[in-house]
């Protein structure tokens, strides 16, 4: 039997509330900053340094990329967080899944009724041209991704019936 690998990379687009955060974070340590070069008061100093580590971890925190990884009938999907920290958050054994096609596919349509959880694995931008295609799991999971076409051909090879890559 043929091993099948492949691993595709989504950068997730930050949304306005990442951004707000990260601005906000960044202004407020500056004029801490400002306020403690114009007194030197040592209060104001240590605010500044717990504004510049609250600020460390927002801009960590709001730059956000999914890897998802497909090993021989398994589907892993990894969060890296600022490009350097990996943490898997989730793991698919193909023969669980119950069907795969894209977002407004009437493939989906005998699903929409039940009660699943969502997931977001996706970019985050959704446009007419994003290629979106969503999951649905044995455990009740509802779960949407951004796969490239050489995945969704993997996935394809190992559930025929299950995966549809057109609409």
């Amino acid at each position: 039997m043929k091993d099948v690998y492949v691993e595709w990379l989504v950068p997730r687009k930050r949304s306005l509330t990442d951004n707000i955060i990260r601005v906000t974070a960044v202004l407020m340590t500056v004029a801490c900053g400002v306020l403690w070069l114009l007194s030197l008061n040592t209060l104001i100093f240590i605010v500044t340094l717990v504004l510049g580590v609250i600020t460390f971890f927002a801009f960590n925190r709001t730059d956000v990329e999914y890897e998802y990884i497909y090993v021989n009938g398994e589907l892993g999907i990894d969060r890296i967080l600022a490009k350097s920290r990996r943490k898997r958050v989730a793991t698919f054994d193909t023969g669980r899944v119950e069907i795969i096609a894209p977002l407004n596919s009437y493939h989906l349509d005998g699903h929409k009724h039940k009660k699943y959880r969502e997931l977001d694995f996706t970019s985050g931008i959704r446009t007419e041209n994003s290629h979106i295609f969503v999951m649905y799991y044995a455990e009740g999971k509802k779960v949407l991704l951004e796969p490239n076409r050489e995945l969704m051909t993997a996935l394809k090879g190992e559930l025929p019936l299950k995966v549809h890559i057109e609409s």
